[in-house]
Parts: structure tokens; sequence; C-alpha cells
């Protein structure tokens, strides 16, 4: 089962609240092993998409954080803004999203449009 532990913390809080508007991001705390090498691979220039359980198509550019920046407008951006919002609440309290990949099947939100950064699919390993 693909996981990922975000919480927005109070340091991106502060600078947000200072002025810094394109400073909103969630951090990534922790991942799934697969979802890691996943998460390596991410860069400003090579962006992946991961559905966070298997809904929310997030965009990610590095291989750390969730920035509002690297979201395409519209739903992806509304998205991000509504978790953001809802993890700051909480600053520096993670929260970890579980799905798998029927989750991922079901749920594909990001459109087959050239402009749109690949969707990443995340498979876990089953236990025998």
């Amino acid at each position: 089962m693909a996981h990922i532990t975000l919480a927005v913390t109070k340091r991106a809080l502060k600078q947000v609240a200072d002025g810094h508007s394109t400073q909103r991001q969630i951090a990534i705390q922790d991942a799934s092993p697969e979802l890691l090498a996943v998460l390596d691979t991410a860069s400003a220039d090579n962006r992946v998409v991961v559905p966070i359980n298997g809904v929310f198509a997030l965009s990610i550019g590095d291989t750390r954080a969730i920035w509002s920046t690297h979201q395409n407008a519209g739903l992806q951006l509304d998205d991000f803004t509504s978790l953001y919002d809802l993890l700051a609440r909480r600053p520096d309290k993670p929260i970890i999203f579980a799905w798998t990949e029927e989750n991922e099947r079901r749920s594909r939100i990001i459109s087959e449009s050239k402009s749109a950064p690949p969707v990443v699919t995340v498979t876990a390993k089953r236990r025998t």
C-alpha cells in the first residue's frame, strides 16, 4: 500500500505570513519506499504527479515538498489549496495518507493534455 506523510510547518506558515505567498508548501515527511523512489526523481524541471490517496493528483517538483507554484491552475491548484489550508490548521502535525493501486485507477483526474506532467502510478508490493 502506498502512503505519504504530509504536514504544513510553522516555518512555512511564518514565511507566508511575512508576505512570501510563493512559499506555500506542504512538507513530505515520509512515504512508502516505492513512492520515495519516485519523489527522489522530482525537480523543478522534472515534475511528477502523485495521486494522493488515489484522488488528489498533486504536482511535485521537489523531493520533499509540494509547492503551490508547481500546481496547474484549476482543480489541481484548488486541491492543493484545500489540503494546505486543512493541514495549516494544525501546523507541524503530520497526517498519513494511504491508498491502494485500485484507488488510483478509479480516481484518475489528470487530463491527458500535453502540458500536464506525467501521472505516476505507485504499485505496492503484495505480501505473500
